[in-house]
C-alpha cells in the first residue's frame, strides 16, 4: 500500500508477488488485544471479562482494508489478456485466500473473500458487484491460465473461488454482531453483579439504625404537623429534582411529602405492628424496584460501562444513569404514597404507617442483601470466568469460534 501511494508500482508488484508465496497471514490484532488485556490487568490489579470485551472491541480491521485497497489499485491497471495481468490476478486470489484462511477476525475473512472476487472482475467493474460477471470472470481467468500453460495454477483457482463463496454464505447467515452485543452485555453484568447484595445489606442496616432511633418517637407521635410536612416535602422535592435532573420528579416528591399531613380525623389508639400481606407485598416490590433502578444508575457510571458502552451498540443505547434515577424517583413516590393510603384505609396515623414501612423495608433489604451476597457473588464469578474463557478464544481466532 505504501508503494502504491508513492507511485512505486514495480516495488508494489514485487511485494504483492512475494506476499502470495507466503504460507501465513497475520495482522497482529489478536496479539495486540491480548497485550492490551495484560496492561489493563496490571494497571487495575484484577482480571474480569469486560477487560477482554474492551480489548476485543478495540481491534482494528485497517490492515485488511489496506490489503484490499492495494488489490484494487493493482488490478485496476491489469487485464486478463496478457501474462502480467493474469499473474497479478492469480496472485491476488492467493493473497485473498491467505487472509480468508489465516485471518483471526471475521472481518479479515470477509476482506479476503472480497480480494478473491476482485481477482476475477474486469478492471472496469471492480467497484460494481455483478454475480453473473463474477462467474464469467472466474471462468475466463482459469481459461487464460490454461492458455498460458499454467494448468496447475488454473486448477488451484476453482477451490479458492468456491471457498470464498462458502465463507460469505456462512458469515452472513450468522448474527455475529448480535451475539457480540449480548456477550458484551453479559460481561458487563457479571463484572458488577456482586455489588448489589452488599449495597442492599448496607441500606437495610441503615434503616435498622434509623428504626431504633425514631421508632419510639413515631409511636408517641399522633400526627405530622402541617408546617413540618411542608418543609420536609419541599426539601425532598429539591433534593430529588437535583439528583435526578427531573423537575417533574421533584414536584411529585413534594406533593407526596405534603400528602403525609393528610390523615383521618379519628385514628385508632392502638397501632398494629403488621398492616397485612398486601401492604408487605407492595412495599417489597416497590422497594426492590427502587434499589434495582438505583443500582443500575451506579452501574451505568461504573468503569466497565464507561469503558465499553461507547464502542458497540447494545441494550444501553439511549439510556444513561440519570434515566435510572428518574425511574427510582417515580417508584419512590409510589412507595411514599403508601403512607397516606394505608393511613386512611386502616384509620391509622401517618407515623404509625411510617414505622411499619421502615420495619418492612429494613427486613426486606437485609434478607435480600444477605441472600444475594451468598448467591450472586459466587455465581457472578463463575459466569465471568466462563466469559473470560470465551473472549480468549474469540480474540485468538474469531472465525474458528463462530463458524466451525
Amino acid at each position: 500500500s505504501v508503494y502504491v501511494r508513492g507511485d512505486q508500482k514495480d516495488r508494489a508488484y514485487a511485494a504483492w508477488r512475494t506476499g502470495s508465496r507466503k504460507e501465513q497471514w497475520n495482522s497482529g490484532q489478536s496479539q495486540l488485544a491480548l497485550a492490551r488485556v495484560n496492561r489493563m490487568r496490571n494497571r487495575l490489579g484484577y482480571e474480569l471479562s469486560w477487560i477482554y470485551a474492551r480489548s476485543y472491541l478495540l481491534r482494528s480491521i485497517a490492515p485488511g482494508y489496506e490489503v484490499e485497497r492495494t488489490a484494487r489499485a493493482l488490478l485496476s491497471e491489469t487485464s486478463m489478456r496478457d501474462e502480467p495481468g493474469i499473474s497479478i490476478r492469480f496472485q491476488s486470489a492467493l493473497n485473498g485466500m491467505l487472509m480468508r484462511e489465516h485471518g483471526k477476525m471475521i472481518e479479515e475473512g470477509n476482506v479476503g473473500s472480497e480480494v478473491i472476487r476482485l481477482a476475477a472482475y474486469p478492471s472496469a467493474l471492480l467497484d460494481t458487484a455483478r454475480p453473473k460477471q463474477l462467474y464469467l470472470g472466474q471462468i475466463l481467468l482459469a481459461d487464460s491460465l490454461r492458455l498460458a500453460r499454467r494448468n496447475a495454477d488454473a486448477d488451484r483457482l476453482q477451490p479458492i473461488f468456491q471457498s470464498a463463496e462458502s465463507w460469505t454464505g456462512m458469515a452472513t447467515r450468522r448474527s455475529i454482531p448480535e451475539q457480540t452485543s449480548l456477550r458484551v452485555t453479559g460481561s458487563l453484568l457479571t463484572s458488577t453483579l456482586g455489588g448489589f447484595g452488599p449495597i442492599l445489606l448496607f441500606l437495610g442496616l441503615v434503616l435498622l439504625l434509623l428504626e431504633k432511633l425514631v421508632s419510639e418517637r413515631l409511636v408517641a407521635t399522633r400526627s405530622f404537623p402541617i408546617i413540618g410536612a411542608g418543609i420536609g416535602a419541599v426539601t425532598a422535592g429539591v433534593i430529588v429534582g437535583l439528583l435526578s435532573q427531573y423537575p417533574l420528579g421533584g414536584v411529585l416528591a413534594a406533593v407526596v411529602g405534603l400528602s403525609w399531613a393528610w390523615q383521618p380525623q379519628a385514628v385508632r389508639k392502638l397501632s398494629p405492628n403488621d398492616l397485612g400481606p398486601l401492604f408487605n407485598l407492595t412495599v417489597r416490590i416497590l422497594l426492590l424496584s427502587i434499589a434495582a433502578a438505583g443500582y443500575l444508575s451506579l452501574v451505568w457510571n461504573s468503569l466497565p460501562f464507561r469503558a465499553v458502552k461507547g464502542l458497540i451498540s447494545g441494550p444501553w443505547d439511549g439510556v444513561d444513569a440519570v434515566a435510572w434515577l428518574r425511574v427510582a424517583t417515580l417508584v419512590g413516590c409510589l412507595l411514599l404514597l403508601c403512607v397516606p393510603t394505608w393511613a386512611f384505609a386502616q384509620r391509622l396515623s401517618a407515623p404509625a404507617v411510617v414505622r411499619c414501612l421502615i420495619n418492612r423495608a429494613r427486613t426486606t433489604l437485609i434478607w435480600v442483601g444477605v441472600f444475594l451476597m451468598i448467591t450472586s457473588a459466587p455465581f457472578g464469578i463463575f459466569l465471568d470466568r466462563q466469559n473470560q474463557d470465551a473472549w480468549k478464544r474469540i480474540i485468538s481466532n474469531e472465525p474458528f469460534y463462530y463458524l466451525r
